[in-house]
């Protein structure tokens, strides 16, 4: 299964980000999350590409929603966006694991840690014995949230980013490795 939930928060800024800006950029589930960023120089295009790669893998879009940086994401949109993701992933049903594409640094009005956040209630979903694999922006605020509900995340090592999608590539890869034991 594949899920990015990307925004880059300002919170120096007082204007909040609300889903209209996600919908401005991009809110997907399903076969549109592959549509959407399979040609893309994205780490979810990477995460495309390792899993379609392996004879033996299919990738699954389950729900993806970005933003540009903007202020923190008010708590209305933050719920409405957990909420389509969860439901989301719920309905895919059983997956082997779960690459993820959080931002790193997203905060929104009620939870400041809000990659800990999504990737906690992701790992609640699919349960302990499933990987959960991610990526992260160089500057990400690191939580001990994010790295208790994930296996393994990786960072971009280029600023300007020009190695996202091959940082995708190998957390695809990674989870190939781990699910082959």
């Amino acid at each position: 299964g594949i899920i990015a939930l990307l925004h880059e928060s300002n919170t120096f800024l007082n204007n909040p980000t609300t889903l209209a800006h996600f919908e401005s950029d991009v809110l997907c589930a399903g076969v549109d999350v592959l549509n959407t960023f399979r040609e893309a120089s994205h780490e979810v295009g990477g995460f495309i590409d390792a899993l379609e790669a392996s004879p033996d893998t299919q990738p699954v879009g389950v729900f993806a929603a970005r933003a540009v940086p903007y202020g923190p994401i008010t708590t209305e949109c933050w719920e409405a966006l957990v909420t389509r993701m969860l439901n989301e992933l719920s309905a895919t049903g059983p997956l082997d694991g779960v690459l993820v594409a959080p931002h790193g640094a997203t905060v929104a009005e009620n939870a400041m840690d809000a990659d800990g956040d999504w990737l906690t209630k992701v790992r609640c979903e699919v349960g302990a014995a499933r990987p959960i694999i991610g990526t992260l922006d160089l500057h990400a605020n690191v939580s001990v949230k994010m790295t208790s509900a994930c296996d393994a995340l990786l960072g971009y090592r280029t600023n300007p980013h020009l190695d996202q999608r091959a940082r995708g590539i190998e957390a695809g890869e990674l989870m190939l490795r781990t699910l082959r034991g």
